[in-house]
């Protein structure tokens, strides 16, 4: 116990914290998607269905970022933080358990709610405890953390859906996130406040590079989520793939962003943040219709790399730009929420 109250509270501590807690997050996230076509069969539902139980987690992240991150702000981080955990857990227990798409699209709508406490909180915390010149490695790590959680995700749940049915994975990814909520317990604590979040709230989303921000990440996440309720029935439909084979071909997407990722950093240092945003939206949208033209496994898997690369374009010059802001407006939690978007 002793050595937990030394650990508690130091910059290192919580930033192993915050990975861990993004890992599971979108380890959670990606676990869904191979296992859609299972919903499909067994609650016969239809594609606007599929699409909605795809999509509720966007809204109910939507609705609940600017709040949270407004009230970690004004109140702080750490009780952001615990409280999603236990959203979370109660929502990949309604997963495991669900006998209908309405607990299915509950707990979607509690996981997307669990995830907005975890990034808006999460990259605030990492913005007050690292200074300027630490804090891109810093939120560097927290991105590698989510690049691995979305990667394992997809086939991890795939491979466990096929061993163990579908209530495995869900059950396996809480075990994941007790042992989370121990150590958001025992080793987050909340840094002095040093701003007042009623006096920054709008200025930050009247702010123009904020507002550019906003806009970017919502066609790059766009762009790759249109794929998530779409493309596992297709690929069973067309290609015969189970749901091993679907996990393994969203882990290439994510294996891409990951890979194009620290290329990205170096290359928005040296050409600029937003021409490379640009650049990275056009061979995205250039992309995406190709996705639906491969009749094999090995072009599909090529397509969705080009996919994921060029998100990693589109989207890894983000938070940089956003910690900038968070410099010169403050609120780490409310302009933290625009990259949750």
């Amino acid at each position: 116990m002793t050595k937990l109250k030394e650990m508690r509270g130091k910059p290192i501590t919580g930033l192993i914290v915050i990975a861990m807690a993004v890992f599971i997050d979108m380890l959670l996230y990606s676990i869904v998607v191979p296992i859609v076509p299972f919903y499909t069969s067994k609650f016969d539902a239809s594609q606007t269905v599929i699409g909605i139980l795809i999509g509720c987690y966007a809204f109910s992240f939507l609705i609940a970022t600017p709040i949270l991150g407004g009230i970690s702000d004004k109140f702080g981080r750490r009780g952001v933080m615990l409280w999603g955990m236990v959203v979370l857990l109660a929502s990949t227990l309604i997963f495991a358990f669900a006998n209908s798409m309405m607990f299915l699209i509950v707990a979607r709508l509690l996981q997307g709610v669990a995830a907005a406490a975890t990034w808006t909180a999460g990259l605030a915390l990492i913005t007050d405890m690292y200074p300027p010149a630490k804090r891109g490695k810093a939120l560097g790590t927290v991105l590698t953390f989510m690049s691995a959680g979305t990667l394992l995700g997809a086939p991890v749940g795939g491979m466990l859906f096929e061993w163990g049915g579908y209530q495995l994975p869900f059950l396996f990814v809480s075990c994941f996130i007790l042992l989370d909520g121990f150590a958001r317990i025992f080793l987050l604590e909340d840094p002095p406040k040093t701003m007042d979040a009623d006096s920054i709230g709008m200025k930050i989303f009247r702010d123009r590079i904020v507002l550019k921000i906003f806009g970017v990440v919502l066609l790059g996440a766009s762009a790759i989520s249109i794929l998530e309720p779409i493309l596992p029935i297709y690929l069973e439909e067309h290609l015969g793939a189970n749901s091993v084979h679907i996990g393994i071909l969203f882990g290439i997407t994510t294996l891409a962003y990951g890979m194009v990722s620290p290329l990205a950093g170096w290359l928005s240092d040296r050409c600029g943040t937003f021409s490379l945003m640009m650049s990275g939206l056009l061979i995205l949208a250039a992309s995406l219709p190709l996705v639906v033209l491969p009749n094999s496994f090995i072009l599909e898997g090529s397509v969705l790399f080009l996919v994921g690369a060029a998100a990693g374009f589109v989207l890894t010059p983000t938070l940089p730009e956003l910690a900038n802001s968070v410099d010169r407006l403050g609120g780490g939690g409310v302009c933290y929420c625009v990259c949750c978007f």
